[in-house]
């Protein structure tokens, strides 16, 4: 096996596109604005999007899609098709979740992992695999990785090692890169970020349409 391949993991966090469980900030936009059946069928979109860009061949890395709720790995796997592994993610709140998932990467013996969600910004498939391939090269140099996002959070987060920074944190809030990055300094560990990128919205007519520009989307998106 290729060297690269056993050294790098991307960790993809997937939740289950169904209405009842639509819980992330995007879902509730899109809810909102198109209505249950259309929004989960958007979600579905953008998380095949993003994980289809992820395993288009070539590519130097293992794919595990990490998803919730543990009983929807059916649903998933016909979903987010093309992935090396799939794996329920653990309970616990998102920070949890993906130093859960780094350390199982980790244990399968893959030193470099970065983890993922199917609501990155960046879900156009060229600029998912520049950025993943920025990081990996940040990554042979620095502890850390960051993809940040013009709201003040992060879509992407790569590690070489465990990383102290994950608890107690402000998912969801616009202080979530600051407070990182404080948690960084204060561990004493080197870190990379990517160039900032605008956040999936949906709150208006513009975010929408700029979801519709995005290739895969249904055709009923650009009929609005």
């Amino acid at each position: 096996m290729d060297p690269v391949v056993q050294d790098t993991a991307i960790v993809v966090l997937a939740r289950a596109p169904v209405a009842a469980r639509m819980q992330t900030r995007l879902a509730r936009q899109l809810a909102h604005h198109v209505g249950d059946a259309r929004a989960v069928e958007l979600q579905r979109c953008i998380g095949g999007a993003v994980v289809g860009a992820l395993v288009e061949p070539p590519r130097p890395y293992e794919v595990t899609v990490a998803f919730t709720p543990p009983h929807e790995g059916g649903t998933i796997r016909t979903w987010l098709r093309g992935a090396d592994r799939y794996e329920p993610q653990p309970p616990g709140d998102l920070g949890m979740r993906i130093a859960v998932a780094m350390e199982r990467a980790r244990r399968r013996g893959h030193p470099r992992v970065i983890v993922v969600g199917t609501e990155a910004p960046a879900v156009q498939s060229q600029k998912v695999r520049e950025s993943i391939a920025q990081a990996c090269d940040w990554l042979d140099h620095v502890d850390c990785v960051l993809g940040p996002t013009l709201a003040g959070g992060y879509w992407l987060v790569g590690a070489t090692r465990p990383l102290p920074i994950f608890h107690d944190m402000p998912w969801g809030d616009d202080a979530l890169l600051e407070r990182t990055r404080e948690r960084l300094l204060g561990a004493d560990l080197s870190w990379c970020e990517l160039e900032p990128v605008a956040d999936l919205e949906a709150t208006d007519d513009a975010g929408l349409a700029r979801l519709a520009s995005v290739p895969g989307m249904p055709g009923w998106m650009t009929a609005r």
